[in-house]
């Protein structure tokens, strides 16, 4: 599996664990509540976002309860390149990018 997404909720004074692929890349971001994630309980709250670390299980608590997006997808190690709201893979694609939205290419496609 290339990339798993899932959206989970958690009642109060919950638990869960969920299991991610040690291959992949994971992160959580809490759309509603807060939770407690992985043995440190590391708090996240609404609208917060967690990059998880190396690990094949994610583990989630809390006491009020919440709702989360789980992502983990396969490293693709491609180069990143980014600046305000553009992520690329060069300097120059960049410039391009940003060139194309002023001048409204960008967005006629």
């Amino acid at each position: 599996m290339l990339y798993e997404r899932n959206m989970r909720r958690i009642g109060k004074r919950d638990h869960l664990e969920h299991a991610v692929p040690a291959t992949h890349n994971a992160f959580v971001y809490l759309l509603e509540g807060t939770s407690r994630l992985g043995p440190s309980e590391t708090r996240v709250s609404e609208g917060q976002l967690a990059v998880l670390g190396p690990g094949n299980v994610v583990s989630i608590a809390s006491d009020v309860g919440g709702r989360m997006l789980l992502l983990s997808a396969e490293p693709i190690g491609e180069p990143v390149a980014r600046r305000g709201p553009f992520v690329m893979n060069t300097e120059e694609e960049l410039d391009r990018a940003i060139d194309d939205y002023r001048t409204g290419r960008l967005l006629d496609g």
